[in-house]
């Protein structure tokens, strides 16, 4: 997870968290053993909470948008955070 600060622009990382289907074994994956037939449509919702220490000198009034992004490093999900 990523932060930018609103005087600039330079992501800064804040912190690694993992998301898991909460349904699965750490050794199968997600519909695996599912009675439901898996469609491409198919959507998961999830519910999240996680804290994270912010650097030192960073409060949360200066955070301007907030990312997460994939193993990849590819963002998938991106907040602006409300004055």
């Amino acid at each position: 997870m990523t932060v930018v600060k609103k005087a600039g622009s330079v992501p800064l990382a804040v912190g690694p968290f993992a998301v898991m289907d909460p349904t699965t074994a750490p050794d199968t994956h997600a519909y695996e053993g599912s009675s439901q037939p898996r469609h491409t449509h198919d959507s998961i919702s999830l519910k999240i909470q996680t804290l994270v220490a912010l650097p030192p000198g960073l409060t949360p009034a200066d955070i301007a948008r907030i990312s997460v992004a994939n193993g990849s490093g590819n963002d998938v999900l991106t907040g602006i955070v409300a004055p």
